[in-house]
């Protein structure tokens, strides 16, 4: 990430580990910096210090907030201790000797700094198994490498024994002194006492080498069984013979079937029996197809007449029917006043002739303003007919010459053969002779507008009344 080098001791090696900043990640760049430079601080004493480094390596603590710290950097500490495969294999021994956990379960040699200041110090943390075996053994060269730096080798209550040396951070800043040089006599003082108190397989006075040595044994097996087992080849499954393939009709025992009590045969008719009725539907509905008028592409067919129960007013012709055309004549072409009643009175002319243009321009006419002539006031004029009231009747003055088919639409009409169907009843069976679904047979539901609702098996069915009969 970045390469410090350690150059004397300065206040922002002390400012990174105040209490506002133990549990955020905001200042983990800042530690960082701090734990480089001390890495740097020791592996330049060792060499200047000329100690021998074999099995040793140099460890730091978490410089961010971690599972291992608690999620907490209250400091940063940096030591040489045993090689990380030894803490491993002493961790599949017993794993309450963690790997990572140096600072509570391996003796280690190294600097501790916080926001007090820094301590050199040789720790034997309380959870050193197999290093506190040695303590006793060891008395002799603690206890003179102690003297050397001039302070005591003691237990520490919680943080177990060890030899610490506490600076404080004003102290350490104006001491030019306190840097390469003086950490490496610590170490040349005190790495004999590191030596004696590292447990191996060489200095093991409690015979703690054998369940090493077993956990290596199981450790070693299954990497062998995890690679022999990666590298054999998958072993092959016997091939199971094919069966032979068997017509689903041919196979016995078919318990749908059976359970239906319906034999092969009987279902085979049925199936047989609907797809000759659906070829015969699609045959009658492409024969409608054919049968449509090619005029305009719209008229309906036949069978496809218009609503019934409005037919031709007697006495009246088609042009009369229809509305009026160019060829109908003067009296039976609609005008304004036809189809509004009897009572309506004159209306005016509203064709346009060639004066239509008056009173179209910026004036409009007299008639116009706000007073708008007195065919707009409450008396509405001699000349408008009296207003649309009650005495319009039922027929909401349809008059006499207004055709019963409406506007300028086709005429409706009424199949003779057919008429004699528009008084039928709800709950009346009855058989549908026209459409897509001639020859069959329903119960009629429900009768509006012309349409009766018909219940053909499963489906629900809108029929014109023309196109029933009863059954």
């Amino acid at each position: 990430m970045f390469d410090e080098r350690f150059t004397g001791w300065l206040a922002t090696d002390f400012d990174a580990y105040v209490e506002r900043k133990w549990r955020s990640n905001r200042f983990n760049l800042e530690r960082g910096r701090v734990r480089m430079r001390l890495l740097d601080l020791l592996r330049r004493a060792a060499e200047s210090a000329e100690v021998d480094t074999e099995g040793f390596e140099l460890w730091s603590s978490y410089d961010h907030p971690s599972f291992f710290n608690g999620h907490v950097v209250r400091a940063q500490r940096v030591a040489w201790c045993r090689t990380s495969d030894e803490r491993e294999r002493l961790t599949r021994a017993d794993h309450t000797v963690e790997a990572q956990r140096v600072d509570r379960c391996h003796v280690h040699l190294g600097v501790h700094v916080d926001e007090t200041g820094l301590a050199l110090l040789l720790s034997l943390p309380p959870e050193a198994r197999f290093d506190l075996s040695l303590l006793a053994s060891a008395q002799e060269t603690l206890v003179a490498g102690a003297a050397a730096v001039a302070a005591p080798w003691a237990e520490a209550g919680e943080d177990g024994w060890r030899v610490e040396l506490r600076i404080g951070h004003a102290a350490a800043e104006a001491d030019e002194a306190l840097a390469t040089d003086a950490v490496a006599a610590w170490l040349r003082a005190l790495w004999p006492s590191l030596q004696a108190l590292t447990w191996s397989d060489d200095r093991d006075p409690d015979g703690l080498s054998a369940m090493v040595q077993a956990a290596d044994d199981a450790h070693t097996r299954a990497a062998v069984g995890a690679v022999t087992a990666a590298a054999a080849p998958a072993p092959e499954r016997p091939k199971q013979a094919a069966r032979p393939a068997v017509p689903w009709r041919a196979r016995p025992n078919r318990p749908i079937l059976a359970a239906a009590g319906t034999g092969v045969a009987a279902r085979d008719e049925e199936a047989e029996r609907e797809a000759a009725e659906r070829r015969a539907m699609r045959d009658r509905a492409m024969a409608l197809l054919r049968e449509r008028p090619q005029g305009d592409g719209h008229a309906p067919s036949a069978s496809a007449s218009q609503p019934v129960g409005r037919g031709p007013v007697p006495g009246q012709g088609a042009n009369q029917q229809s509305g009026g055309g160019p060829d109908a004549a003067p009296d039976q072409r609609r005008g304004p006043n036809q189809g509004r009643g009897a009572d309506r009175g004159p209306q005016p002319d509203h064709s346009r002739g060639p004066d239509r243009g008056a009173g179209r321009g910026p004036d409009r006419g007299a008639g116009r303003g706000p007073d708008r002539g007195a065919g707009h006031g409450p008396d509405r004029g001699p000349d408008r007919g009296p207003r649309r009231g009650p005495d319009r009747g039922p027929d909401r003055g349809r008059g006499p010459d207004r055709p019963v088919g409406g506007g300028g639409g086709r005429p409706y009409e009424i199949r003779p053969e057919r008429a004699e169907v528009v008084g039928l009843a709800v709950g009346a069976n009855v058989e549908l002779i026209a459409g897509l679904f001639a020859g069959k047979q329903g119960v009629v539901e429900a009768i509006r507008r012309g349409e009766a609702e018909v219940r053909v098996g499963a489906m629900q069915l809108k029929v014109r009344l023309g196109d029933l009969r009863p059954s």
